[in-house]
């Protein structure tokens, strides 16, 4: 991620300034604002969601008139974290699940191309034979059946194509 998902105003109106400072946080991956050394002039603490690879959003809180107690700072910044690493997770999960969805729909395709390509094979060479037979002299009438039955596979291959593509 290079910038926060979204920031959302619950209870905690964020002006500019503070996202801005809800952006530090995100971006440098450290808590800032108030009660912090960094950009301690800001209204609100923020507290980065920090998962193992990235972080997740930011969690803005609003301590009121005095800044928060050493432990509570501490306990808040380990709930930030623990939402940091289930948001990771999460998204993970995600990611996994849309990747074995994406390879099931290549095996499938891949599955589907190699059933058509021998379901036409079979007919373009019948049909082969029989313009090869016919140039040569064999009377035509046999290899009519032949053919027939050629054709009427093709199109039974094509009509499987088209509806799968309307199916899709």
């Amino acid at each position: 991620f290079s910038k926060p998902l979204e920031i959302q105003d619950l209870d905690l109106p964020l002006d500019a300034k503070e996202r801005g400072v809800a952006h530090w946080a995100f971006e440098k991956k450290q808590p800032a604002g108030r009660g912090t050394g960094t950009l301690a002039e800001a209204k609100a603490l923020h507290l980065p969601l920090q998962g193992r690879s990235f972080a997740m959003g930011v969690l803005s809180i609003d301590p009121g008139k005095n800044p928060l107690p050493l432990a509570e700072r501490d306990l808040l910044a380990a709930i930030a974290a623990q939402l940091g690493l289930g948001l990771e997770r999460n998204h993970l999960l995600h990611a996994i699940h849309r990747a074995e969805f994406l390879e099931r729909g290549d095996q499938l395709r891949r599955s589907l191309l190699d059933h058509v390509s021998h379901e036409l094979r079979t007919p373009v060479s019948v049909l082969g034979s029989a313009m090869d037979a016919l140039e040569s002299g064999v009377p035509s009438t046999s290899l009519i059946p032949e053919m027939r039955g050629a054709q009427k596979r093709l199109r039974r291959v094509v009509d499987q194509l088209v509806e799968s593509t309307r199916i899709e």
